[in-house]
């Protein structure tokens, strides 16, 4: 496992903890649900919180967005979405 791939699965960890429970949203809801993308700068673990948007077409969509933004490499960045209920997080 890489560092960067390191840094990423221990924020996401302290974000989402460890329950034993699936926190994983069904298929079929993914562009039903409220969420708020995660962006990731590689090599950092901060992330920084984007506005909520409905969907993960749209979670997709506000993280290349930001990135442009920014103009950050598409290779020197990442994102999850959570929804906004905390419960589930959409990969």
């Amino acid at each position: 496992m890489s560092a960067w791939n390191f840094v990423i699965a221990v924020s996401l960890l302290s974000l989402v903890g460890c329950g034993g429970g699936s926190d994983l949203l069904p298929a079929e809801d993914y562009e039903k649900v409220e969420v708020v993308p995660l962006f990731f700068y590689e090599g950092s673990d901060q992330h920084i919180e984007l506005q909520t948007v409905t969907g993960a077409s749209n979670c997709r969509i506000a993280a290349r967005a930001f990135a442009a933004s920014k103009k950050v490499s598409r290779t020197k960045w990442t994102y999850v979405c959570f929804t906004t209920d905390g419960k589930h997080k959409i990969r």
